[in-house]
């Protein structure tokens, strides 16, 4: 191709080739016609051509020569195929292209660059990496000459091949470490199946097992891989699979030593003997395994008759879980396979069957209970049986309201416990032993008795204290009519009297003659506790006061004295007595006083006086009665009040009438009276 397009105008310059100078001079096509743009030379390796430049506004041109010369191509020799180990069974491989350039072209004064394609190539672009990851394929290498840009090309066959296709992970070899030592032999070729498991030919690979990565890089394999003893659990073996291509691949698996399961020593299982007492009984051999494998639920547990049978675990001499002792009654032994579900390790150990006489389970007698408001129930407490029934401290007693709840354990009765059933009622009892669902069953009956009802909040019993020492003495049983007021029938009930509540409640320090019962005088009032007992025994309390009161307190009043003008000499006047009453109560509102003629009067509060009071004699002896209006208590001993009727004066009048001169003889004057007293 020639440098410039045909024709070129270049600053108004038309430039246009030859094959002659004469058709270059002429600048003429019929003469001569122009060369075209691609031009293929017609001498081999070298010719020349001419140049016409002419000024296209002058017309005006000259011409030149031009030597054309055809340098050959750098050599691109043939290389490859190129074959590489594919990465992690990928299908693609790195090839490293540059390895093929001396090959292709060893000359320093050319570059050699790759290309995914033979247009890529051609063009000299794009390019592809040196270092180039791919599947098979074939890449296009350009060869050019460093100073004339001449290039040649070739393919190269780039050829992946394929790994061993191994399993990411595999199983671990495992065995069971029945020395006790953490060690085995494993024989490492046994996994070989399961190393080739993805190759259809297996014969085409090798296998070789190493105890590192480190003997695997530097080649040091496993001597005999049938007979590896592991150094820990897990212990790691790594793999390396050879093909017959050459490509390999590694891997690694573990060889596990595994423990034997670790299980809780069985205890002895322990059931009741049935009804037939015979050493007998049916046996659940899951209490068993929940014991020995405490939940556990990694471990599968199994029984057999004889060692040998637990040793084998063939499921046909298996027990079955409700197993029955018929072959050894009371004692029997049998043997237990503990299997780890997950390694498939067992172990086996005894088991000891033990058939337990169910506890006794006596009837007790009635529980009666006192019913406060008669109303047919009571709170029972049930405990109170349990040495009847049975007195041994280790088994378990429990109360249940219907028999099929005592036969399987179930809700039991609280304490203390209402009855359900008015007046009497039935309940069941279980008896149960220790450690074992060995139990006895029996009744017991509930009685509700009624209970008196004595009265409560009584009145107080009251008692004045003539001698104010705090004491009197009381009839308590004054009370009892009072107490058994509820009672159809009192004469069923028996009345106590005590002078503590904690005396009352113990039965201790009756007061034993309560008709005459002398108060305390520290306490007042003191109360009185009182226990009613029917015919049946059942007791109820009530309580009352003795309230001892002191005397009024009154004094002995002034004389009443009137003058006689009232049929004078008669010596009889009327009296207003109540004028003594202040004298006598000194203005206490709660004294009431009344006055009698005889001191019987008095003391039995007859015929009080009234006023106004007539005396009967001169110098008369009133008797007075002090009654405390708030307690009833009265005075009517050593208090009196006197009437006297004084008699009226006899004066003698002056004879002579009593004359004093006037000095003023006005007609007034001054008198001395008292000069006429003793005349008077």
């Amino acid at each position: 191709m020639l440098p410039l397009r045909y024709p070129v105008v270049f600053n108004n310059l038309v430039i246009s080739y030859y094959e002659t100078q004469a058709g270059a001079d002429a600048g003429d096509p019929s003469v001569e016609p122009a060369l075209p743009q691609n031009y293929t030379n017609g001498n081999p390796y070298n010719d020349t051509i001419y140049v016409r430049i002419e000024d296209s506004t002058t017309g005006c041109y000259t011409t030149d020569s031009l030597d054309l010369e055809v340098i050959a191509s750098p050599d691109a020799n043939p290389a490859g195929p190129l074959e590489v180990c594919e990465q992690n069974n990928s299908g693609t491989a790195q090839f490293n292209l540059s390895q093929l350039n001396g090959t292709i072209n060893n000359n320093p004064n050319v570059t050699i660059t790759y290309h995914a394609n033979q247009a890529d190539a051609n063009a000299g672009t794009p390019t592809v990496p040196v270092s180039y990851t791919t599947a098979s394929t074939t890449v296009f290498a350009r060869v050019e000459d460093n100073s004339l840009a001449c290039y040649n090309t070739i393919g190269i066959t780039l050829t992946v091949l394929e790994q061993p296709n191994l399993p990411s992970t595999i199983s671990p070899l495992e065995q069971c470490d029945t020395e006790g030592d953490g060690t085995r032999e494993f024989d490492l070729t046994s996994q070989e199946g399961a190393i080739l498991a993805n190759e259809a030919t297996s014969g085409d690979f090798t296998v070789s097992y190493y105890a590192s990565v480190q003997d695997r890089s530097n080649g040091n394999a496993i001597a005999d891989p049938t007979l590896y003893e592991n150094t820990g659990s897990p212990d790691t073996i790594y793999v390396l699979v050879e093909g017959s291509n050459g490509c390999s691949s590694t891997m690694n698996f573990d060889v596990i030593v595994n423990p034997l399961p670790s299980f809780n020593t069985p205890q002895v299982l322990a059931t009741c003997d049935d009804a037939a007492s015979d050493g007998v009984a049916q046996f659940d051999l899951s209490d068993a395994t929940t014991q020995i494998t405490g939940n556990n639920p990694n471990l599968n547990v199994s029984y057999y008759d004889t060692q040998a049978e637990a040793d084998t675990g063939a499921p046909n001499d298996q027990l079955p879980i409700q197993y029955t002792n018929t072959g050894s009654p009371y004692n029997e032994t049998i043997y237990v396979r503990i299997r780890n579900v997950n390694t498939d390790c067992y172990t086996t150990t005894s088991l000891d069957l033990e058939v337990n006489e169910a506890p006794s389970a006596i009837e007790p007698q009635p529980l009666v209970y006192c019913d406060d408001d008669n109303d047919g129930f009571g709170s029972f407490d049930l405990s109170s049986l349990d040495d009847q029934i049975n007195n041994d401290p280790s088994v378990t007693i429990t109360y249940h309201n219907v028999k099929v709840d005592a036969d399987n354990g179930v809700r039991p009765l609280s304490i203390p416990f209402k009855n359900t059933v008015k007046d009497n009622q039935t309940i069941y009892v279980r008896v149960e032993s220790p450690g074992v669902a060995c139990y006895n069953t029996t009744t017991a009956a509930l009685i509700v008795e009624q209970s008196p009802q004595p009265v409560q909040n009584l009145p107080a019993l009251t008692a004045c204290d003539p001698d104010g020492d705090g004491v009197a003495i009381f009839d308590l049983t004054e009370q009892e009519a009072a107490i058994l007021a509820n009672e159809a029938n009192p004469g069923d009930f028996t009345v106590r009297y005590y002078p503590s509540q904690t005396d009352a409640d113990n039965g201790t320090n009756e007061i034993s003659v309560p008709g005459a019962y002398a108060n305390d005088p520290n306490i007042n009032p003191q109360t009185i506790y009182v226990v009613v007992e029917g015919l049946n025994g059942c007791t109820k309390q009530t309580s009352f006061e003795l309230q001892v009161n002191p005397l009024p307190n009154i004094t002995t009043p002034q004389q009443l004295e009137l003058c006689d003008y009232n049929n004078p000499g008669d010596e009889r006047e009327e009296f207003n007595l109540e004028d003594a009453t202040l004298d006598i109560t000194q203005g206490d509102k709660t004294i009431d006083i009344t006055y009698h003629e005889t001191q019987a009067d008095a003391d039995s509060g007859n015929k009080s006086l009234t006023s106004p009071y007539t005396n009967t004699s001169n110098n008369q002896t009133i008797y007075i009665r002090a009654e405390d209006v708030d307690t009833g208590c009265t005075v009517t001993q050593g208090y009196t009040l006197t009437l006297i009727v004084n008699p009226l004066p006899s004066p003698q009048v002056p004879s002579e009438p009593v004359e004093v001169c006037d000095t003023d003889n006005d007609g007034f004057e001054e008198f001395d009276l008292e000069e006429q007293i003793d005349i008077i």
